[in-house]
C-alpha cells in the first residue's frame, strides 16, 4: 500500500499534482473538507474532479469526503459520501 498526500499546490500552480488513478488496482481518495477548501475555487474544482473521476472508475476507485467543520458541507459531498454504495 502506498499513501500519498496532497496538501499543497505545486509551485506556481493553484492546485497539487493530479492523482494517477492507474498506479494501483484500487485507489481511495480521502478528502478533508473545511472552510479553507470551500473558499478556494481552484481547490474545490480539484476535489470535484477527484469525486467525478472516482465515480466514473467504479470499483477501482473510492471517494471519501470527511467534513472537518460545518463549512465543508457547502461543497455538497455529504450526500454522495453517505450514499456511496460500492455494490451498485
Amino acid at each position: 500500500m502506498i499513501v500519498l498526500e496532497r496538501s499543497e499546490s505545486l509551485p506556481g500552480a493553484a492546485t497539487p499534482l493530479p492523482i494517477n488513478w492507474d498506479n494501483a488496482e484500487m485507489t481511495a481518495a480521502v478528502v478533508l473538507t473545511e472552510a479553507g477548501l470551500v473558499d478556494d475555487p481552484p481547490w474545490a474544482d480539484y476535489v470535484y474532479g477527484i469525486a467525478q473521476t472516482a465515480r466514473a472508475r467504479g470499483y477501482s476507485a473510492g471517494f471519501f469526503p470527511i467534513m472537518i467543520d460545518s463549512r465543508g458541507l457547502e461543497l455538497g459531498f455529504e450526500e454522495q459520501g453517505l450514499r456511496w454504495d460500492p455494490w451498485e
